[in-house]
């Protein structure tokens, strides 16, 4: 603030004298954007092999049009200060962006719209920080909010960038330069090149740099002019970048004159078309001059006269429609009203009513109003005793009957429905329709609010938000609120206290109602539906295009564009399971609450990728869970789930600033499928909608069900806490989960929606053949890409991470290249499986034998103790071994083993001791691996279906299973050492 108040004061229009620049010595950035916890940044991988970091949306965008447009070659933030002298004052100024283009570099200065409405002063400001730099011989240019949103080109920049990393046939590739090799073409002809398939492969030619596609001239369409190569489209920025259809191409000496032939005509045929539509007598300017078009011949010949006495032209169909795309015809008549309505004179002149909200009476069915009137009737006669109804009706008159009441079947108790509804006569759907959509249903059908499944009660809470108050609230949110006229939230707060303060002078000291605070006021907005309210502030039209999938946020323009991604501690509390990996000895013993780590679709609220962990998520963890959101999931029929569409690589993957989440493999693994990541700022959950939405309905409608629950809040918080023998199992709970995604969630619309998410994925896919996910060109190199990095000194035992060395022929063939030109021990890098210390591979740098090497090439050589360890589990050996060697021993397999089981069996010892605190619990439950997982959580069996129990096998008690653990667990500990079933654990997927 008190630099904003002295660049005010500053008179920009003064002479400039540049002192100096200056940069980091390291070359890195000026500061760090990533430090900046109250802002929206991210980082970006713009340019093979870079990841830019940026900060606010603005500096994002300003990334790829710098790409897609300029045809940058690289980038880097915030590089270097300027220093200047102005009206007296020194002035130090720290630059957005130096950007290297084919014709030089360029600075850059980034600024928002809303930086200008508070800052008057801030175009002198750039224009002296442009003279600064000219001194220098530097160039520097200002990029403003208002040229990153210009249309038509930040829809184009939008549509390439989203089709960057569609995959395009090496064939196909090579077939559409060596036509685009003899001249420019339309993006038709290109299209139809590539053959079928996703038409989006042209975008992504233009985006790797093979093709230019002219994006200034307009909209991409049909005719949209392609070259071959990378080539620059000039400036966006400015006013000089306004550039539209109706604005003649700069001439360029390599394209014919009016008169002379094209090269590559084919010529005219009777049956052409012309490109567009022309009427005769219509206007047409050709490279400045202006023809008015007369007829068209019997051999498809176009004959245009001109306005100013000159030749005639004559052309063919193929012919117009390349001066078009070039911009050398240009339609002068097109996009003007002749008589414009009275409606788009009111818009012009900005006469909007002021509209209240208040709820439409439905004027055609709607599943989301009727469907559940339809199931409370049905759950009303089941709790009066009386019969069903019958799910019948005429067989003629398309299935529909007259209003009679009471009903005597399915097909009357629709027509009351409608008729309540003011649903015109004969317009409610046929009673078999609504009978197929019921069927759908039926798996929603749920248990009594107060009651769980394992028979706890809630215990009762009183309301907090009196009736009388939110009546109150609801009535100024409706009439002041949601209006075009409206009022913020703080101002609606002040009114609803104001009103209730006048209310309560009519009432007795006794019966004064409480004054209401913002969180209940902002729950009860959220109570509206989206649409609603923005068909309320503007328009129908406005609302439909705004939340035509979601009813609740604008929707994003495909699915898998936005993935909002956090973790959650789950009030549910389990127990050990018995099939567990590691410490089957605690089988049945509770645990403490596990955190359920997820991602959700912004566009169609699909859960994409989810794993569980015990403690707070480790980097780990993180990896987990993004893998299992990039792969495609398997089939889980077996475990009676329908199918988990999404999957795939998302475009933007929004994180809050937890540690684990900008850990340096998880940024690595991002840059290298081009995701980008972006950072919201500290402690607003509210940037994270969906997400933080998908945890309270997983733990309203799924946790809070199921035997075990202790309750989200004191409304639903049962009245005893549940018994171990109570409690789900680990791997129980994970099936339950999948089902539920699967079966509940992926088919229920939610409040704030319009659709499901299965729907909203099969629509789009429905209304854009040839979509799909961008995923990994192979599986190899998904694997290679979700695993924790390290780089180590390859010496003669090879490389040692934590005491744990690994070796073999990989590693002493980088030694003896490295060897052979330089002196000392090379660098080399090794990913480690997080869930496998012995799954490792490594780097061979050599440009023409190298490569990514497996085992055996390399293995780890502790091979007693390393089989069944997980990096956190090693992590957790080594610090407690670190802390019980002697002095100057040092840490070997043995000392591991030792260790392992010493830490194992003292675990053991405090679980089953009485009254076990939660945390120690944990503690020892993280040392089992549960947090292992690969899709997302592969406990053993869970990835085939489960073998059918024996004749033998006999059903336990919950107590005596416990009780037979226990024994176990003496038995094991007694004996020293703990049984491992590696067979089971190596045959695990990540």
């Amino acid at each position: 603030m008190a630099r904003r108040n002295r660049d005010a004061t500053i008179n920009w229009r003064a002479p400039v004298t540049t002192i100096g620049i200056a940069t980091p010595a390291d070359g890195g950035p000026v500061r760090d954007v990533m430090k900046m916890v109250w802002t929206k940044k991210g980082i970006s991988p713009v340019f093979d092999g870079e990841q830019i970091k940026w900060e606010g949306e603005n500096e994002r965008l300003t990334l790829w049009f710098e790409r897609f447009v300029r045809r940058a070659i690289s980038a880097r933030s915030q590089p270097e200060v300027i220093r200047f002298e102005i009206d007296g004052m020194v002035v130090d100024h720290v630059t957005d962006f130096l950007v290297e283009r084919p014709k030089g570099s360029v600075r850059l200065g980034v600024k928002g719209v809303t930086a200008f409405a508070h800052a008057t002063w801030l175009s002198d400001k750039l224009d002296a920080i442009t003279r600064a730099y000219a001194q220098k011989g530097l160039l520097f240019e200002s990029v403003t909010g208002m040229d990153l949103y210009r249309q038509p080109l930040a829809d184009a920049v939008d549509a390439i960038w989203r089709a960057r990393r569609v995959r395009v046939e090496a064939e196909a590739r090579d077939q559409v330069l060596s036509a685009l090799a003899c001249g420019p073409l339309p993006i038709a002809d290109v299209i139809a090149i590539l053959g079928p398939g996703d038409p989006r492969r042209a975008l992504a030619l233009h985006a790797e740099g093979a093709i230019t596609i002219d994006l200034v001239a307009g909209p991409i369409g049909d005719y949209s002019s392609v070259r071959l190569g990378s080539i620059d489209l000039g400036s966006y920025t400015g006013p000089h970048a306004m550039i539209n259809s109706s604005q003649p191409k700069t001439n360029d000496p390599t394209l014919p004159g009016l008169y002379e032939e094209w090269p590559g005509d084919p010529g005219t045929k009777p049956d052409d078309s012309p490109p567009f539509p022309m009427r005769v007598g219509e206007r047409f300017r050709f490279a400045g001059g202006v023809f008015v078009y007369k007829r068209r011949t019997t051999t498809g010949v176009f004959y245009f006269e001109p306005e100013d006495g000159a030749t005639p032209l004559s052309r063919s169909a193929w012919r117009l429609r390349i001066e078009f795309a070039e911009r050398i015809l240009v339609r002068l008549e097109r996009g003007k009203r002749a008589h414009p309505s009275r409606a788009h004179e009111a818009a012009a002149a900005g006469m909007i009513s002021n509209g209240h909200l208040r709820t439409p009476k439905p004027q055609a069915w709607d599943n989301r109003i009727f469907i559940p009137l339809i199931r409370q009737e049905y759950r009303r006669r089941r709790a009066e005793g009386l019969p069903r109804l019958p799910k019948s009706g005429p067989r003629e008159e398309g299935g529909r009957s007259e209003p009679y009441r009471p009903p005597r079947n399915l097909a009357e108790l629709i027509a009351n429905l409608a008729e309540d509804k003011g649903l015109p006569v004969g317009e409610q759907p046929s009673w078999k329709t609504v009978a197929k959509t019921l069927k759908e249903f039926d798996h929603l059908e749920v248990i009594p609010a107060d009651q769980l499944v394992d028979g706890r009660t809630i215990a009762y809470h009183p309301r907090r938000t009196k009736g009388v108050v939110e009546r109150t609230a609801l009535d100024v949110i409706e009439s002041e609120f949601a209006t075009r006229t409206f009022e913020s939230v703080s101002g609606t707060v002040d009114r609803v206290n104001q009103r209730l303060a006048a209310e309560n002078k009519l009432q007795s000291p006794e019966d004064q109602l409480p004054k209401i605070g913002r969180e209940a006021v902002e729950n009860l907005i959220s109570t509206l539906p989206g649409m609603d309210l923005c068909e309320a502030k503007f328009d129908r039209k406005r609302a439909r295009q705004e939340y035509q999938i979601v009813g609740k946020l604008p929707k994003p323009k495909e699915p898998m564009t936005i993935v909002e991604f956090d973790w959650h501690m789950i009030d549910l509390e389990t127990r050990y399971p018995a099939q567990a990996k590691f410490l089957g000895e605690l089988a049945g013993i509770a645990m403490p609450r596990l955190w359920l780590i997820a991602g959700i679709d912004f566009t169609t609220a699909w859960p994409v990728g989810y794993t569980w962990s015990v403690g707070g998520p480790s980097e780990a963890d993180i990896m987990r869970a993004f893998a299992h959101i990039c792969r495609y999931k398997p089939s889980y029929s077996h475990l009676g789930a329908q199918e988990w569409l999404a999957g795939g690589f998302m475009k933007l993957l929004k994180l809050d600033h937890g540690k684990a989440n900008l850990a340096h493999d998880v940024l690595r693994a991002a840059g290298k499928f081009g995701i980008e990541i972006v950072l919201d700022e500290k402690g607003r959950g509210d940037k994270r909608p969906n997400i933080e939405r998908f945890f309270g309905f997983v733990e309203t409608d799924f946790f809070s069900k199921l035997p075990g629950a202790v309750g989200r809040s004191v409304l639903v918080r049962p009245e005893r806490r549940a018994s171990p023998g109570e409690m789900l199992a680990v791997d129980e709970l994970d099936r339950r989960f999948i089902r539920w995604v699967c079966n509940r969630y992926a088919n229920h619309t939610a409040r704030t929606r319009t659709h499901s998410p299965r729907t909203a994925w099969l629509n789009y896919q429905k209304a854009n053949p040839g979509w799909s996910p961008d995923t990994a060109s192979s599986e190899e190199e998904l694997d290679r890409e979700l695993r924790v990095s390290i780089t180590k000194s390859a010496t003669r035992e090879g490389l040692v991470w934590l005491d744990l060395p690994y070796n073999g022929i990989a590693v002493q063939k980088i030694r003896s290249d490295h060897h052979s030109h330089s002196k000392g021990n090379p660098k080399a890098e090794m990913r480690i499986h997080p869930d496998h210390v012995t799954d490792v591979i490594i780097h061979d740098p050599h440009p023409t034998t190298g490569g990514w090497r497996k085992p055996p090439e390399i293995e780890c050589l502790y091979r007693d103790y390393a089989p069944g360890k997980s990096m956190d589990v090693h992590e957790i050996i080594h610090n407690a071994a670190t802390k019980a060697k002697k002095e100057r021993q040092k840490i070997d397999e043995q000392l591991l083993l030792d260790t392992y089981e010493a830490v194992t069996r003292r675990g053991v010892e405090k679980v089953m001791k009485r009254r076990a605190p939660a945390r120690t619990i944990g503690h020892v439950a993280r040392l089992g691996q549960l947090m292992t997982s690969g899709g997302a959580t592969p406990f053993p069996l869970q990835d085939q279906p489960e073998p059918p129990p024996t004749p033998n096998s006999a059903a336990r008690a919950p107590g005596r299973e416990r009780h037979h653990s226990r024994s176990g667990c003496r038995s094991r500990a007694a004996d020293g050492r703990r049984a491992r079933d590696d067979s089971v654990f190596n045959s695990e997927p990540f």
